[in-house]
């Protein structure tokens, strides 16, 4: 090199931009980070040096990386003020509404976390929530 540095020359932000544009729908996706680099044709080893290097690219793709997440975060959210709004105004729940809220505490780490694992469980909770949806059919 002509200043006496040895190495790879610095990316140029236009080159990371085009970077950027092109993942960025992958990672949106939902896709790895590993395969959204494959689909949108990018270097590995480019990818995770500016990765390494670069922390405002970083935490761009961080952000591409939470959308999917941060999109149904918002529609469960969602979901669930309208629940709430119905209690509050003392309509009765859907048959929808009881699923709804089954699923979340069942399948979603937010119900495993609030509300423990069936392996740590003294009684069958498939037997009690068996119980509770005859309850309400």
């Amino acid at each position: 090199m002509a200043n006496g540095k040895k190495g790879r020359p610095l990316t140029s932000a236009s080159k990371k931009e085009e970077m950027v544009s092109k993942i960025k729908p992958y990672l949106q996706s939902g896709l790895s980070i590993r395969k959204s680099v494959i689909e949108a044709g990018i270097s590995r080893a480019t990818f995770y040096r500016i990765m390494g290097a670069d922390k405002n690219f970083r935490s761009e793709i961080t952000h591409f990386r939470n959308y999917l997440s941060i999109l149904v975060s918002n529609a469960l959210v969602k979901e669930l003020f309208a629940i709430s709004e119905k209690q509050s105004q003392g309509q009765p729940l859907t048959k929808d509404d009881i699923r709804f809220l089954f699923r979340l505490v069942l399948k979603t780490r937010f119900g495993k976390d609030e509300w423990g694992r069936k392996r740590n469980a003294d009684y069958d909770p498939e037997l009690e929530l068996h119980k509770l949806r005859q309850t309400f059919n």
